[in-house]
Parts: C-alpha cells; sequence; structure tokens
C-alpha cells in the first residue's frame, strides 16, 4: 500500500490540511480520511508538505498555500 493513499483511496495533502487548520482534532481526521493512525497521517503529512499536523493546526508551520509545499 503506497503511504498518503490509504485503503486505496487517494485524499493527497490537500483535505487533511483543510480539516486539520478549521479545528478538526488530528485523531478525528485520520480515522475519517481513512488512515490507519494517527502517526500514519503524520508520516503522509510530512513526507507531501514537510511540516507536522501540529504545526498546521496552531499555525507554525508557516505554510503560505493550501496545495502546494511552500
Amino acid at each position: 500500500m503506497c503511504e498518503g493513499a490509504p485503503y486505496g483511496r487517494s485524499s493527497g495533502p490537500g483535505q487533511p490540511r483543510v480539516l486539520i487548520r478549521t479545528g478538526a482534532p488530528i485523531a478525528d481526521v485520520a480515522h475519517d480520511l481513512g488512515y490507519y493512525d494517527q502517526s500514519h497521517l503524520a508520516r503522509s503529512l510530512d513526507r507531501f508538505i514537510g511540516h507536522t499536523a501540529t504545526a498546521l493546526r496552531d499555525g507554525t508551520s508557516g505554510q503560505r498555500s493550501l496545495l502546494y509545499k511552500t
């Protein structure tokens, strides 16, 4: 199975990023999007956008774009 495409669904990093920034609990985002657990989501976000879910939630990532690694 490819990391970032949990259970055959390819939501990409955009959907988790948006949900996390709206204040949704990270564990709930991971579960709702079909990731195995919160650490699976964290590894995928780090791989694709270079930031942790906590940094995205707290706004400390410096991420300017919701779609691209900046």
